[in-house]
């Protein structure tokens, strides 16, 4: 007789998350927290697992996007009750000044800064959030307008990393320093520091941890690393790399052809993200951004699919549409094309 396996917390969360069960969720929380775990365990150990699960199902094609919406919905919904549900073991009154929680220039998906938000709410710091995509230079006047300890920038996706770097210098500018964080930014502190920000965290918990290191002995606002040569010219190029490339992939894909409007207009669309992923890799200094997005982008074709052959014609497309003297830039889709 085999044992009968008890089902995780995040497994748990999942399937209320799922099926839209959002007080089958709100349960959940309510044990938890019975359990003696503090707000902070279950965001680290519950929520982020679950809802990184959410986006694998996504991906893997095996949720449709109403499941993932509908899944996430839950989840937002759970963190969004949290501070209220923990506040019942006796938090004290936030102390300090406060940090300003806010998601790169560019990038909507908020549910990371909201649980970074949480986090901090739980450890009694005071907390301004301001959500997703707040422009730079309304950025730059918020921070002027207060007195921040120090400020996180969340960024999920990579190609909205430029929006990081604008996000980031304008909180510096006002001596503000700046906390990185989310899954933009990688596996190590490359990405974040070529971006300008003084320290990056891969969780919840250590970036908890240096913004309390911060509070003792606050970093040196040093200069920002100056912006690499090519990333201007490139930006002023995308517009007309994307079409270049659209109108290069039509002649060289006879099947382009027979495509449907909707279709050819995600293609244009594609063109563009592959851009942005492109001139993220050179702001940001690091190649592992497009190849990344590559094989992430062939694995979720293939699932739906689509033949995994489009994707070296694409770049073969990009490349084709590409001023020469972009030289960086021909030599990173070279690598990731190899």
């Amino acid at each position: 007789m085999s044992a009968t396996r008890t089902e995780t917390a995040p497994e748990r969360l999942l399937r209320h998350a799922v099926a839209g069960d959002v007080d089958g969720a709100f349960a959940l929380l309510d044990d938890l927290l019975a359990d003696g775990w503090s707000a902070v365990r279950v965001l680290a150990e519950v929520v982020i697992p679950a809802q990184q699960e959410v986006g694998a199902r996504w991906h893997r094609n095996e949720w449709s996007v109403a499941r993932e919406h509908t899944s996430t919905a839950v989840v937002d919904a759970l963190v969004g009750v949290l501070g209220l549900r923990a506040s019942y073991g006796g938090h004290g009154a936030p102390q300090g000044k406060p940090v300003l929680v806010v998601c790169a220039e560019g990038e909507w998906h908020t549910l990371t800064a909201r649980i970074v938000a949480e986090g901090l709410r739980a450890q009694d710091w005071p907390v301004l959030l301001l959500g997703g995509s707040v422009p730079a230079d309304h950025l730059a006047n918020a921070a002027a307008e207060g007195d921040f300890e120090a400020a996180v920038v969340c960024c999920a996706v990579p190609m909205f990393l430029p929006g990081a770097r604008r996000s980031i210098a304008a909180l510096r500018d006002a001596g503000v320093p700046v906390l990185a964080t989310g899954r933009a930014f990688g596996d190590d502190d490359r990405r974040a520091l070529a971006v300008g920000a003084d320290a990056w965290a891969p969780d919840l918990e250590i970036g908890l941890d240096v913004l309390w290191s911060w509070r003792d002995a606050p970093p040196t606002l040093g200069a920002a690393p100056s912006l690499p040569d090519e990333a201007g010219d490139l930006l002023a190029e995308s517009d007309a790399i994307v079409s270049g490339a659209y109108a290069d992939l039509a002649r060289r894909w006879p099947p382009f052809a027979r495509l449907k409007p909707q279709a050819k207009q995600r293609t244009r669309e594609d063109f563009a993200y592959l851009v942005q992923f492109l001139v993220a890799a050179v702001v940001a200094d690091d190649p592992r951004i497009l190849t990344e997005y590559l094989e992430w982008l062939t694995e979720l074709l293939e699932r739906r699919g689509v033949p995994a052959a489009v994707v070296p014609l694409t770049l073969q497309s990009v490349e084709a549409a590409m001023p020469r003297g972009l030289v960086a830039s021909h030599e990173l889709l070279a690598r990731a094309g190899a």
